[in-house]
């Protein structure tokens, strides 16, 4: 039996992760233009189903979909991956639902993105690479 159904307000889900303390769900859409103003990445209250907040993160001004989402162990941080020339991950704060930082991984598109269960790290593959990341407290 489903629980609720979210309403996206524009564009497709792409990706979706929920935070380890089961508060929140990100959502990922595919934009349909890259100039387009489509949310590129939303959190909402996975109890009240409440979009908390939107556009977090990308996508700049050439960045295209968002292609994968995931939280850290710690609940600390979500991670956002984009098919983008540049390959950028943004790192927002789960808390706060601001952007701390953009790392780029490859110069190409990434198509996934996972974290480790216990530790600080995450790997993230464009395809036939893949790249590991150690997160510091303050990226």
């Amino acid at each position: 039996m489903a629980d609720g159904l979210l309403a996206y307000p524009q564009g497709s889900v792409r990706s979706i992760a929920y935070s380890p303390d089961g508060r929140q769900l990100a959502t990922g859409n595919i934009q349909t233009t890259k100039s387009s103003p489509d949310i590129a990445v939303a959190v909402w209250d996975a109890n009240t189903h409440a979009l908390l907040a939107t556009p977090l993160g990308g996508p700049s001004e050439d960045a295209a979909d968002n292609s994968a989402l995931a939280y850290t162990a710690d609940g600390r941080y979500l991670l956002a991956a984009f098919r983008d020339k540049d390959g950028p991950i943004d790192i927002i704060d789960a808390h706060t639902l601001r952007l701390v930082d953009t790392v780029h991984a490859f110069s190409v598109s990434m198509f996934a993105i996972a974290v480790e269960r216990r530790g600080p790290r995450f790997v993230v593959t464009s395809g036939r690479n893949l790249m590991i990341w150690t997160l510091q407290d303050n990226p």
